[in-house]
Parts: structure tokens; sequence; C-alpha cells
């Protein structure tokens, strides 16, 4: 593969920049992402989390080079993808996976467990024995927790619950042996009794093959479980509001709409009442969508600038936050 590392830039396992994603349809157009610039090295945990529509997703897409981006840049170990020649380019994706949300939907209804993971071995070691086939489908059963392994070669996906068929995706996803797996809400439409096994099988796969994890949700919950010290990034509305330490956001969130994402997502906590009950009121007398800051329709803090002028991310209290005033909600904590 020719060398064509950007002048300047630290090779990270990969590196987006100023990353923009714009969809067309008959009603205009949506910006998805907007300008978002992201390091994920090799080893790391790097977690989202936003509201459904907040362009988590498609940033997902963008990292595993799934989705082309309207405008910035993709780099892989320093070397743009744009200009990586699509042979090179295809063994890069394979080394980048996608574990998808619906743990049904993303597998064959008609293909066993054993075909589902056979398939993909054979594709990826070609003219390789059945015998060993099978012994690596069992192998990779045993990595993900699938136990006894020989229990489920002929098990078929509607044999299996929510877990077990994000397992054997998971499975799947580690056969061409990838640096980065992109996790896409991938305990989201799993009971709850199963997420946390789900979870630990995500920590063991980063602590003991040393893969990359981009790991979105919508529930802080599961990062303060799977990776409290990753770095955050909380997107609203395809932009970047708050980034920093996972433990630190959710201890002392410092734009509005973090904080809103805890309250929201602490039903239990009658603390919190109070502070639910006050974006409640703001979100019933100035519902209109926001010019501005993506937030301001909803924050109990919005002033008029924050209706007029989006706010530029800025450095404040060790963490990059868009807000015009970001240190309004620190009185709260």
């Amino acid at each position: 593969m020719p060398s064509l590392r950007v002048r300047g830039m630290q090779p990270a396992l990969l590196s987006l920049r100023n990353i923009n994603v714009v969809f067309k349809g008959r009603g205009g157009t949506v910006s998805a992402v907007r300008d978002v610039s992201l390091d994920i090295t090799p080893g790391e945990i790097v977690s989202v989390v936003g509201e459904s529509g907040s362009g988590k997703t498609t940033l997902g897409r963008v990292a595993a080079l799934l989705q082309r981006p309207t405008s910035g840049s993709v780099l892989y170990k320093g070397l743009d993808t744009e200009r990586i020649p699509e042979r090179d380019l295809k063994r890069i994706k394979i080394r980048l996976q996608y574990v998808y949300q619906d743990p049904y939907s993303s597998l064959n209804p008609v293909k066993s467990v054993y075909e589902t993971l056979a398939v993909v071995i054979r594709t990826h070691r070609k003219g390789i024995p059945e015998s060993e086939v099978k012994r690596l489908v069992l192998d990779l059963l045993e990595r993900v927790g699938l136990t006894p392994p020989e229990y489920f070669l002929n098990k078929y996906p509607h044999h299996l619950s929510g877990g077990m068929r994000q397992r054997l995706n998971i499975a799947r996803a580690l056969i061409p042996d990838p640096e980065l797996m992109v996790a896409d809400e991938p305990v989201s439409m799993i009971d709850p009794s199963m997420k946390v096994s789900v979870l630990d099988l995500l920590k063991d796969l980063n602590a003991t093959s040393g893969v990359s994890l981009l790991y979105i949700t919508h529930e802080l919950g599961t990062i303060r479980y799977l990776a409290p010290t990753s770095k955050l990034l909380v997107m609203l509305r395809g932009l970047v509001v708050e980034e920093g330490v996972a433990e630190e956001v959710m201890r002392k969130p410092l734009h509005p709409y973090s904080l809103a994402l805890i309250v929201f997502g602490s039903a239990f906590e009658p603390k919190l009442k109070s502070m639910r009950d006050l974006f409640v009121k703001h979100a019933e007398y100035r519902g209109t969508p926001s010019a501005g800051c993506p937030f301001a329709a909803r924050c109990p803090w919005a002033r008029e600038k924050c209706f007029r002028e989006r706010p530029p991310s800025v450095e404040y209290a060790g963490r990059k936050i868009a807000c015009h005033f970001p240190g309004e909600v620190e009185q709260y904590w």
C-alpha cells in the first residue's frame, strides 16, 4: 500500500476530521452529522450518546467506512481513505466491523448458527478444510459465551434469545480479526437481564484481544458499566455538544443537554425530580425549533443569543463544550 500519510497528523487507528454528512430528500436536506472530529487509538473504547436522530449511528457508519461523508476526512492509521486504492480499501474495511442494533434482522433466519459463521470463515479463508471450519466455529461460540458450543450448531436465530443473537453477531464480526468494532446500540433491544452479559463480553474482547470499540447508545447507564473512563461524545442534531471523560460528564455535566439526558434517564432518583420538572416546564412554552443552539428550545437557561447564534465548541473545565454560557449548569452540582 502506498504511503499517503497526512503531514502533521498522529497515526491513531482511526481519525475523523471535520465530518459532515448531509442527506437529500424530497423535503430538502438534513444535516445528520455536522463538523465532528474524533480520534480512536488502538485498544481504546470511545462512547457516543444521544437521543434518536442525534446523528450517532451515521457517525458510526462513517467510522466503519460504510457511509461516505459529504465533507471531511476519514484517516486510517494516518492514511486518507479517499486516496487509498479500492483494493487496499476493501482490506481495511474488513478490519472495521459493525455490530447492528437489531440482533434478529441482522441474521439470516434460514441459516443455522453453524452456517452463519461458517460462510464467513470460508469467505476469509478460502480453501480451508471443513474440519477446520467446524473447529473455528466451535472456538468462536466458546469465545462469545454460547456454551456448550455443540448445542448451538444446528440452532436457528428464532431458537435464540435476543442476547444470544447479539453474541452470534459479535462472533461473526470477530472472524476477520477486527481492529475496530462499531457497536451500534448493541443492547437496546435485549432483555434487561441479558444486557450486562453482552456488555461484559464487549469489555472482555477489548481487554483480551485489544479490539477498539466505538460504542453507540442512548443509555448513559450502559456507558457507566462498560467504560466509565472512556472518552464520551454527547451528540444532538448532528453536533457534539459535550466531550470529556464519561464518568466526569455523568457525575457533573456541563452542557444542559447532557444534564437532561442524565435526569430523564434516572427515573428512580427523587432528588432529580425538580430538575426534570424544570426541563419539562421550559419545553412546554419554548417548544419551537432553534435556529441557533439545537437545545435552546428545551433549555431552562437559554437566552436570546442561544436562539440566534449556534455556539462554537470551546475548552471549558477540561472538556469541549458547545454552549454560549458553559458555566451556567455548574451551580446545580
